[in-house]
């Protein structure tokens, strides 16, 4: 029996006060349909940290999107102006006024409402609910996708490549949830129980190979800031040792790329990330535009034509 190809898209911050995670997806989807890969059923386009459309919040996760929006209500610029003069300036505050702009914006957009979003999942309870949030997701999209052997496929950015990373290991590393951070009473990170049944199910699924890692496919990522989550991580690297690429999944014996990781030199917030990995052919890093300024590199990868043709590529080489 063929195995069955399953496609996932995983987004990570979002730098809008109000985002339509969907959208962006949108080049990508419609490219891999007129690609026409040997898909299993729709792509599961993930959604997390905002309220469906039209729905009100249910999740955890989904608060997420509407307190960053009151926070910024509270101290983006334009509403401190509308208090009048800043209490307890001494002189005048100068600066350049095209850079001061510049930074304003990156940090009224970027920090306050991407950053967060880092934030949040650095938290015990912000990586509980996003976990609960996207891994759920993800199995009931390979649920419907059950019966034979299954491959499955990740495209992820940002702090979604975090969170797919995390998702990966609880299904191919050791036997417990990724211990990004730990609670403070020293035990797991602890899933919702459906969620938790689900996962225990898969982690099987991929001990037996019935389940495996197609292909990874990484934007702007972040690992290389994320692994300081975990003391004993922090420790491996401060002895120079190198990441074990099996724990998720990735078959380091292949002569051929499993997982590529696309990053731009022009962005603030991702980064090579291959050399952290012991050496293989299957993990590769690509250096590619995805915009021209911080801002636009950052969120561009989804809507670049040359990456869509490059992920397409290794879509298609890995689905065989």
């Amino acid at each position: 029996m063929a195995a069955k190809h399953v496609l996932v898209l995983i987004h990570g911050i979002t730098p809008q006060p109000d985002p339509d995670v969907l959208e962006q997806y949108e080049q990508l989807v419609e490219a891999v349909e007129q690609a026409r890969l040997p898909l299993m059923g729709p792509i599961c386009q993930v959604s997390w940290g905002q309220p469906d459309a039209g729905q009100p919040e249910q999740r955890p996760d989904q608060f997420l999107s509407r307190a960053q929006r009151f926070v910024g209500s509270l101290v983006q610029e334009h509403a401190l102006r509308e208090e009048g003069p800043a209490p307890g300036l001494i002189g005048r505050d100068w600066g350049v006024p095209l850079l001061r702009s510049a930074i304003r914006a990156v940090r009224e957009s970027v920090v306050l409402y991407g950053l967060s979003d880092a934030i949040y999942y650095a938290a015990v309870d912000g990586e509980a609910a996003v976990r609960d949030a996207v891994f759920r997701q993800v199995f009931e999209k390979l649920e419907a996708s059950q019966d034979g052997e299954i491959h499955l496929h990740i495209v992820a950015h940002s702090l979604g490549v975090t969170i797919a990373h995390d998702f990966l290991y609880a299904l191919f590393g050791r036997k417990v949830d990724p211990e990004f951070p730990l609670p403070s009473d020293g035990g797991e990170i602890k899933l919702a129980a459906p969620t938790k049944s689900l996962q225990d199910v898969w982690r099987d699924e991929a001990e037996a190979k019935r389940l495996k890692l197609g292909t990874f496919l990484c934007f702007a990522s972040q690992l290389p800031l994320f692994v300081m989550r975990k003391q004993a991580l922090v420790e491996k690297l401060a002895q120079g040792e190198k990441l074990d690429p099996r724990v998720i999944g990735v078959d380091p014996e292949r002569s051929t790329p499993q997982w590529a990781i696309f990053y731009d030199s022009d962005e603030l917030l991702g980064f090579a990330t291959r050399p952290l990995y012991q050496e293989t052919k299957a993990i590769v890093d690509i250096h590619m535009n995805s915009g021209l300024e911080p801002y636009s590199a950052h969120l561009g990868y989804w809507k670049r034509s040359a990456i869509i043709e490059r992920c397409i590529a290794l879509l298609r080489a890995n689905m065989g």
